[in-house]
């Protein structure tokens, strides 16, 4: 497959005006991996001393992944529950602000 080139702001513009299809919209606000997974093996895994190798790299990735408990699987649910109810009730408006805090990840 060969490689593709820049997309330009233009190209974008009009590939959407001319397509017949809709695309659905996929809220990050709405997943738990946007507001939990990736952000939460992130912070686990880019810390002093960085990684040097490939295999470090790996270990690191599945530690943190391995370290998420049912506790903070619960948390999660919770915040996703209260996200729908959200959006629900601004009818789709933005509620990255409107976060739930829950006692403890």
């Amino acid at each position: 497959m060969a490689p593709l080139g820049p997309i330009r702001p233009m190209d974008t513009t009009a590939l959407l005006a001319n397509n017949e299809k809709r695309v659905k919209i996929r809220s990050p606000d709405l997943t738990p991996c946007d507001f939990f997974l990736w952000g939460y093996v992130n912070d686990k895994v880019y810390v002093p001393p960085m990684p040097k190798t490939l295999q470090a790299l790996q270990e690191r990735i599945i530690a943190a992944v391995t370290d998420i408990d049912g506790n903070m699987l619960l948390n999660v649910w919770t915040e996703l529950d209260y996200r729908w109810d959200m959006c629900r009730v601004t009818k789709g408006a933005h509620i990255e602000h409107l976060q739930y805090v829950p006692e403890t990840w």
